[in-house]
């Protein structure tokens, strides 16, 4: 996919960004009895997936689940 300048466009789905951001989605986990808050727990886990390789730097997240 060809990264276009300026505003992205959210009328369309980045594909390939909601199969992969789709198939962590069941490996998150997140632990309210954690010190750290949960939007912090979220983002080490998104952060994890990006450097390992199973969700693309960049990629939009889906709007829905």
């Amino acid at each position: 996919m060809t990264r276009m300048r300026g505003r992205p466009r959210y009328d369309q789905e980045d594909v390939a960004a909601a199969e992969a951001f789709r198939s962590i989605g069941s490996k998150v986990r997140l632990n309210r009895d954690e010190a750290a808050p949960l939007w912090v727990q979220l983002c080490n886990q998104v952060e994890e997936a990006i450097n390992t390789g199973l969700l693309a730097a960049n990629s939009r997240i889906p709007s829905t689940r």
